[in-house]
């Protein structure tokens, strides 16, 4: 049991959308806590299914629980981005954290979290996590990188570090002192808009080189590797709304133009692999801007389509898609 006296109020915040498969066990790990003062805020963004329901139902076996837990009901599906800022908006916690509601964590996350918070008077606070797919779980510890405030934002920027925000826990007063929002409508990348920011908005930041939080992988419904047409208008967005916020500021200009490059390359390997409209891809993606000092910010198959859109010779992109794809589909059938 956390030892301090007069410990912090930590509000989680839990979007809930067609989960009923998953959010019996992440609602047991968020009720087992062994961290006391919390409020956990579950947003209903008008889900179809029993998922709050079964939320009710375990939460009658933990009546200790029972006065912290609040559903919010949305009108209409609003989003993953929109419910997460719902939530924001109703905390009134000390700390908000974040979990998706396929995921689930550790009993001891909030705990050990809140104590590197206060004993080392930490505005944010990242951890490692458990990769979860159906034969196997991987322990990632890529989210902990540099304490400097700077570089950590950086490298989040430019895509070296994940820009997810589950996973680590936030002093409140970051979102409501520097206006951070979640945009609203975005399903897409919605993270890469916030976790800079809070970062950068960071006094001190520090880590827990321990995996505490568990991302599902093997919920089919919650990510696909399918081309969409909104998720490349979410990027767009999502990048819009960041780069205005920190060329306001005057910093990582260049970090911008990296992370859009790679996003690009993303997108011209899709449309390729799914013989997707490539004009209305060039038309939302804009004119090329790779310029070759960045060679050595990407890897070979990005620098690839990058040099080959930039030399407007896309259909060399397309042949050279669909021979790596069938190349690699072969290796691991061969396997």
């Amino acid at each position: 049991m956390y030892p301090y006296y007069n410990s912090p109020k930590v509000s989680i915040i839990v979007p809930v959308y067609g989960v009923e498969k998953y959010i019996e066990r992440c609602c047991i790990s968020l009720f087992s806590q062994s961290y006391e003062n919390l409020e956990i805020i579950f947003v209903n963004d008008k889900t179809k299914d029993n998922s709050i329901s079964i939320i009710e139902s375990v939460l009658n076996k933990f009546d200790n629980r029972k006065a912290q837990v609040s559903i919010i009901h949305h009108q209409e599906n609003k989003g993953l981005s929109s419910a997460r800022e719902t939530g924001i908006q109703a905390a009134t916690g000390d700390f908000i954290t974040h979990v998706d509601s396929d995921d689930f964590i550790e009993t001891d996350f909030i705990e050990l979290c809140i104590q590197k918070a206060v004993e080392e008077n930490l505005d944010s606070v990242i951890t490692g996590t458990w990769h979860e797919y159906a034969d196997k779980k991987i322990a990632d510890f890529s989210a902990c990188g540099s304490d400097d405030i700077k570089t950590y934002t950086k490298e989040v920027i430019a895509h070296n570090y994940p820009s997810n925000i589950w996973g680590k826990i936030y002093k409140t007063s970051l979102y409501k002192d520097n206006n951070i929002h979640c945009i609203p409508g975005i399903s897409y990348g919605e993270d890469y808009a916030v976790l800079p920011k809070l970062i950068y908005c960071s006094k001190k930041i520090g880590f827990i080189r321990k995996p505490l939080y568990h991302y599902v992988h093997y919920n089919s419904g919650s990510f696909t590797n399918l081309f969409k047409w909104k998720n490349l208008e979410d990027l767009i967005l999502v990048e819009k709304d960041t780069r205005q916020f920190f060329s306001s500021k005057h910093e990582f200009a260049l970090e911008m133009d990296i992370a859009h490059l790679k996003w690009t390359a993303w997108t011209l390997r899709r449309i390729y692999e799914t013989n997707s409209d490539e004009k209305r891809a060039f038309a939302l993606i804009g004119k090329p801007c790779y310029k070759f000092r960045y060679f050595k910010h990407f890897g070979i198959n990005h620098n690839i389509l990058l040099i080959l859109h930039q030399l407007r010779l896309d259909f060399l992109s397309k042949i050279y898609v669909k021979l790596s794809k069938a190349l690699i589909g072969k290796y691991i059938r061969k396997k």
